[in-house]
């Protein structure tokens, strides 16, 4: 299991023991599909075949855990079981789903368009510009802040997570 030598993409992700432990465990008809494909490209196209969207969906998402753990493996010697590769997959699409669901247009609807150029600080000098996100549901902020120069170039940026407050105000203040 992901020894010393190079190993093709297509053997981390569905040759290997440890992939094959994952896909295993995976809910889908996947994981009974013997597939002659001798890459990443032609198993896909067999895949695509056999299973219908949910499933396909499922295996992506599922491909990206194992890649996921095969890195955590090889680059930090951490491995987690097939299980939680499993879980992680689907609470991804669940998220993925649940986002493409939403109508997004009435969210842009709602909102007035306001057309505003940003302007340039004087040469010599650097502007800052800063933002902030409330999650009300996670009770956490996120804060962006950016600085440019006369021309425009990017000098220096943040970002930072805090804990909950309710006032947008007050948020945007906290790294200021």
């Amino acid at each position: 299991m992901y020894g010393k030598k190079v190993e093709s993409c297509f053997h981390a992700l569905w040759r290997c023991s440890a992939a094959q432990s994952i896909w295993a465990e995976c809910p889908t008809r996947v994981s009974k599909c013997s597939s002659s494909a001798t890459n990443v490209l032609s198993l896909m196209g067999a895949l695509f075949q056999r299973l219908d969207r949910e499933e396909m969906e499922l295996v992506v998402m599922v491909a990206q855990r194992v890649w996921y753990r095969r890195n955590k493996f090889v680059f930090e010697g951490l491995l987690t079981p097939p299980t939680c590769s499993i879980k992680c997959a689907k609470e991804s699409l669940d998220e993925y789903r649940s986002t493409n669901s939403m109508n997004v247009a009435s969210l842009f609807r709602s909102r007035v368009p306001i057309l505003t150029r940003w302007p340039k600080p004087p040469v010599g000098f650097v502007k800052l510009n800063w933002d902030a996100a409330i999650d009300h549901s996670k009770k956490m902020i996120g804060l962006g802040i950016i600085a440019r120069d006369s021309s425009g170039i990017i000098v220096a940026s943040k970002c930072s997570f805090h804990p909950y407050v309710s006032d947008s105000t007050v948020a945007e203040a906290m790294d200021a």
